[in-house]
């Protein structure tokens, strides 16, 4: 037999946000994430950026913005959804308020990509893209993502 539905009392609860920002590239998505995330927290010491993007344009800014942490994924070249859960995880351990994502892309990319390299196929290799996305959605940080749009 289902629940009964009940009425109760609103209460206010602490709620992280989940920002997504998509754009062509160089229009300003990491700027923007950087600017929304410090006035999430307003503590640079508080905000980490994981770069995925070739051209690091987290490090581009650290001379105009304040001093904020920065995981590199591009030094491995690995953007699996094991890596980027890592570095989540190595932010959330580091009391992280605000976590960028700058470069979703590319774990998507690695997704399809290895999907159709390997014999696994999508259905075996959707469990990690799953585990990735449900932790950074659910994590206790705000999170901030940046996705580069295809343009013709």
């Amino acid at each position: 037999m289902a629940n009964e539905l009940q009425l109760r009392t609103a209460q206010r609860v602490k709620v992280r946000a989940k920002i997504g920002l998509t754009g062509a590239a160089s229009c300003g998505k990491t700027t923007a994430a950087i600017m929304i995330g410090y006035g999430l927290c307003e503590d640079w010491s508080k905000m980490a950026v994981i770069s995925a993007e070739p051209n690091q344009s987290a490090n581009l800014y650290a001379e105009r913005f304040g001093k904020y942490d920065v995981v590199d994924l591009t030094e491995e070249g690995d953007y699996s959804a094991e890596q980027y859960l890592k570095a989540l995880g190595l932010c959330e351990e580091s009391g992280k308020e605000v976590v960028i994502f700058d470069g979703i892309s590319q774990e998507y990319h690695w997704y399809l990509d290895a999907a159709k390299a390997s014999k696994m196929g999508y259905a075996e290799l959707a469990p990690r893209h799953d585990a990735f996305w449900r932790a950074a959605l659910t994590s206790k940080c705000h999170v901030i993502f940046t996705c580069r749009k295809v343009t013709d």
